[in-house]
């Protein structure tokens, strides 16, 4: 069986920190931060159609993408019949998820139960 590689890539970024040039195999393009953006917008989609499908859980080994110091973002929809997380990430620009109210309750009360405080028993008043 042949191992499968990816061709060499090599990528350069201009000294104007707005260009780079990605050289993949014998294909050389010059790229701005909205083509490339666009690009991996393209293999995400890519992904998606292809097999394996992405598994349902997060690896055990913790070996996936992750992005440090996101900026989180929570709008309704246009129609209100979702809640829009979006995400600001250095690496990959707005990444939004678009969740059914019911759900986005959910999260939250997760991140509440998970993450907030303990919560405090009120005070009881005795009447004198």
């Amino acid at each position: 069986m042949t191992e499968k590689h990816f061709p060499e890539t090599t990528i350069t970024l201009h000294d104007d920190r707005m260009h780079a040039t990605v050289t993949i195999g014998a294909e050389t393009l010059v790229v701005d931060a909205d083509s490339l953006t666009n690009f991996i917008g393209h293999l995400g989609q890519l992904r998606e159609a292809m097999l394996p499908e992405v598994a349902n859980h997060s690896p055990e080994d913790r070996q996936f993408l992750q992005v440090a110091v996101p900026v989180l973002e929570v709008v309704d929809s246009d129609d209100g019949t979702r809640v829009r997380m979006s995400f600001r990430t250095p690496t990959y620009g707005w990444i939004g998820f678009q969740f059914l109210r019911e759900h986005a309750l959910k999260v939250g009360r997760l991140l509440v139960d998970t993450c907030g405080p303990p919560a405090t028993a009120p005070a009881l008043s005795v009447p004198r």
